[in-house]
């Protein structure tokens, strides 16, 4: 795993052992209007795991961006195989909010914006300042599940 990039469980097991929570964090991509921010995923563990994906993949907070919705849900399909892992989830967040995938969407504002105005949509992204959060546990993060 890079070492800007982290995982840690957050709320219980299930029979194998897997945690049914886990957060994970990692930098935005250099060279990105996403540069300057350190982001925050929750992944909601199936039962089943590792033998299928995380049921939902979402940002704490939610962010502005075309394929994340507006309770932070992230819209992607990895093609999931066990030893896929969640460090390559987060890899693969991480080019997601580089270039968005426009043919799918969950933010239709953010989408629009992408698309016809990226001066407007890069500002928008740095209207949140919220987004700029410190890498540790934050105990209120059930308001946002």
């Amino acid at each position: 795993m890079p070492s800007d990039f982290y995982l840690k469980p957050i709320i219980r097991t299930n029979f194998l052992g897997y945690p049914r929570m886990i957060e994970g964090g990692f930098p935005g991509k250099k060279g990105t209007p996403w540069e300057n921010y350190n982001l925050r995923v929750i992944f909601f563990i199936p039962r089943e795991y590792p033998n299928v994906p995380p049921k939902v993949v979402r940002f704490l907070p939610p962010i502005f961006h075309p394929n994340v919705s507006k309770e932070g849900n992230a819209y992607f399909t990895p093609s999931w195989y066990p030893e896929y892992g969640l460090t390559q989830i987060l890899i693969d967040l991480q080019i997601l909010l580089a270039k968005p995938c426009i043919d799918y969407f969950y933010n239709k504002e953010a989408s629009e914006l992408y698309k016809n105005d990226m001066e407007k949509y890069n500002e928008r992204i740095k209207l949140c300042p919220y987004q700029k959060i410190v890498f540790k546990h934050d105990p209120t993060y059930k308001k946002y599940i």
